[in-house]
């Protein structure tokens, strides 16, 4: 460990030392030093480990944390983690301690070729869950068209605008309605509350339209995420699809249905996206599901999802998603449903509940949550 003196300032200018931005370390200004004594410190070397790509330096203070950076970008790579060697076969496992001297870690990256398809999906969605932070209110404008095609071609549309918002315990949904798509004034038709209530997490709905409408839906503790449950992100909310085929492609791949012509996750590739340098986030991805009832009939649900997510400073704050679902039953087509969503996106603290929490013994119990 050096001494820091004054010659370090000029010294540290000749060495190309700089602080990092947001594909590097960041800020790490040096702790408090009540003896007197200039504090030693160490040089962190961030090698990026492939042809074209600059090295970044770290000063870190004697006796400070070295903060893990956020991970770098590379075009159709994945990033692997920070090695301590070249070969990137000893992981770095440093962060969070303090430095007895100069180190130089090496970025590992993966093809993004050579990823299984559950690679690719969960890396996209713990990518777009990195930029969601703290979602406190959620507003949908969306348009919803679906077709019965066992009756006809016509196409009935269905206006709506809903506002999630989520409290420190609780979840509410405000529900809108349009009379058509002409119409300029929205009428309120139902009040849904998602909490906790004991060892049971209820979902209520209160329809502002008929009381017949009311319907409660609940599920032990034991059977909930709580994370999931109150999470009105755009992950949760919006890419709901594409944690299903996470889930079959963990669980039950036998029930996607293998063509080519249908299964396209191509549209997931965004490593080369940059939340630095661009706000602006496009993808695409479909597929089908195939499900075998008792008396062996053949279910199938094609999804095809197109989607771009605005992000400023680092955070959602918008997205435009559209979903076109089609269930056949034996191959014939029979529904086609059309959501055309546009969310906005709020972050901040959540906040405690002030209103009146609805009384799960007031509602009829629906299926289950």
């Amino acid at each position: 460990m050096r001494k820091k003196y004054l010659l370090v300032l000029p010294l540290l200018a000749l060495l190309g030392v700089s602080s990092c931005g947001d594909d590097n370390p960041p800020d790490n200004p040096g702790g408090d030093n009540p003896g007197g004594e200039e504090p030693g410190y160490s040089i962190v070397t961030y090698d990026y480990n492939y042809d074209g790509a600059s090295d970044q330096k770290f000063v870190v203070n004697e006796g400070q944390n070295l903060n893990a950076p956020k991970n770098p970008k590379r075009a159709d790579y994945v990033f692997g983690g920070w090695f301590t060697d070249e070969a990137c076969t000893t992981a770095f496992d440093g962060f969070g301690k303090t430095l007895s001297g100069d180190v130089t870690l090496y970025a590992k990256w993966d093809a993004y070729s050579s990823l299984t398809d559950l690679e690719k999906v969960s890396y996209f969605l713990d990518e777009i869950e990195s930029y969601q932070g703290n979602v406190n209110n959620a507003y949908f404008k969306s348009t919803v068209g679906y077709a019965p095609l066992f009756i006809t071609e016509e196409v009935y549309y269905m206006y709506l605008e809903s506002d999630y918002t989520r409290y420190s315990d609780l979840v509410t949904i405000e529900d809108y309605g349009y009379l058509d798509e002409t119409s300029s004034e929205l009428t309120p038709t139902g009040i849904t509350q998602l909490f906790k209530d004991g060892d049971t997490y209820y979902q209520l709905y209160k329809s502002l339209e008929d009381e017949a409408n009311n319907q409660k839906a609940s599920a032990p503790a034991s059977q909930v995420d709580e994370n999931k449950f109150y999470d009105i992100g755009v992950v949760n909310l919006e890419l709901s699809s594409l944690t299903q085929l996470e889930d079959l492609l963990t669980n039950s791949p036998d029930n996607i249905l293998d063509d080519p012509e249908v299964y396209k996750l191509d549209g997931l590739n965004i490593t080369a996206f940059d939340s630095t340098r661009e706000v602006s986030l496009n993808f695409s991805f479909s597929y089908s599901t195939v499900y075998s009832g008792q008396d062996g009939t053949l279910l199938q649900e094609v999804y095809d999802v197109v989607g771009n997510i605005q992000i400023l400073n680092g955070t959602v704050h918008r997205s435009t998603i559209s979903t076109a679902t089609t269930t056949a039953v034996d191959g014939q087509a029979y529904l086609m449903t059309v959501e055309d969503n546009v969310v906005e996106y709020k972050t901040g603290d959540f906040e405690e509940f002030t209103g009146e929490r609805f009384d799960p013994a007031d509602f009829k119990e629906a299926e289950q949550y």
